[in-house]
């Protein structure tokens, strides 16, 4: 739902409108089984309007996001696993844990500070330029 997309009466919904029926429908989802923790849990995490805004598509009324959030969060991870991880075949928790705290986080705050200061040549990701340095394509062939 999108206050740019109509619903299938054609009517378009403002974004307040489209965030009391989605928290309504999970209150009444939730009410039936008795899942009163679990709706207190949704409601506190992620329907309360302060927490609404950070993660529903619906809360900026101007544009509609291309991107879905589970796209990013399999990208991020795919990423961390390609980039850190490669030389562990399901890591332990352990090894996972020190690896954000010793290695991505401090990469995404170098990343971070070289974007704000406009050095893209710093900002740009490690193994980006990978195939332009061995001489060959993504696909490992030779470039003609």
């Amino acid at each position: 739902m999108h206050p740019l997309i109509p619903d299938q009466n054609g009517t378009y919904r403002s974004t307040d409108e489209i965030h009391r029926a989605c928290a309504a429908e999970i209150y009444h989802w939730c009410k039936p089984r008795n899942y009163f923790r679990l709706w207190a849990y949704l409601w506190v995490n992620w329907y309360q309007p302060s927490q609404w805004v950070l993660w529903a598509r619906s809360s900026n009324p101007r544009e509609i996001p291309v991107l879905k959030t589970t796209m990013i969060m399999e990208s991020h991870w795919r990423r961390i696993k390609h980039d850190y991880l490669h030389r562990f075949n399901r890591p332990r928790i352990d090894i996972v844990t020190w690896v954000l705290l010793s290695r991505v986080i401090p990469d995404a705050i170098r990343r971070m500070h070289a974007l704000l200061q406009h050095d893209h040549r710093r900002a740009t990701a490690s193994g980006g330029n990978i195939s332009k340095r061995s001489g060959k394509s993504c696909r490992g062939e030779r470039k003609a």
